[in-house]
């Protein structure tokens, strides 16, 4: 979102700034003080990821998730179901069913028999889909492109390793959590 000079941007600004002197001493609990505003700033960064792709998203009729989904189902070798779908972007069956009901009646996708077991169900793009994805998924590609050309390989490659990092951090620690639950 642009905070450029208007009053919703201030007040955002505000906003954020209570915000994390709010929060700070939650962070602060049990870690230096030194960890709290770049860990601030790392979720703050990648929440801003996050919501320049949903904005991308809305943009053509879907969010973020939807995005995502179609995204597997264009680029996937071979039509996939639901569970592998779900599987590979960590989101719940449930969600991606809610998904695949609203593309199927966006007319974006159909299903089948799988060819490897009869009794499941497989998803694959319509000709519709197929030309709305390769649309909007050139233009995501180019803005990625114009975006990345930007950095320094090196930066991208830090980045991903510092995020990945964390993220599998983030999930050891939810793993001990849900097992002490």
């Amino acid at each position: 979102m642009s905070t450029k000079g208007n009053a919703g941007g201030e007040n955002a600004e505000a906003f954020r700034d209570d915000f994390l002197t709010s929060v700070q001493s939650m962070y602060s609990e049990g870690l230096p003080d030194s960890y709290f505003l770049p860990t601030l700033r790392l979720n703050q960064v990648l929440l801003k990821s996050l919501a320049h792709y949903e904005r991308f998203a809305k943009r053509h009729g879907l969010n973020f998730n939807s995005l995502l989904v179609l995204m597997v189902i264009r680029y996937a070798k071979e039509p996939c179901g639901q569970r592998l779908i779900s599987e590979a972007l960590w989101l719940p069956k449930q969600t991606v069913g809610s998904i695949l009901s609203n593309l199927k009646k966006k007319g974006y996708v159909g299903e089948s028999g799988s060819p490897a077991d009869g009794r499941a169900k497989v998803v694959s793009l319509t000709e519709d889909g197929l030309r709305f994805c390769d649309g909007v998924f050139s233009e995501l590609h180019n803005l990625e492109n114009a975006a990345l050309k930007e950095l320094e390989v090196e930066d991208i490659e830090a980045a991903a390793r510092y995020v990945d990092a964390y993220v599998d951090a983030f999930e050891r620690g939810l793993e001990t959590s849900d097992a002490s639950d």
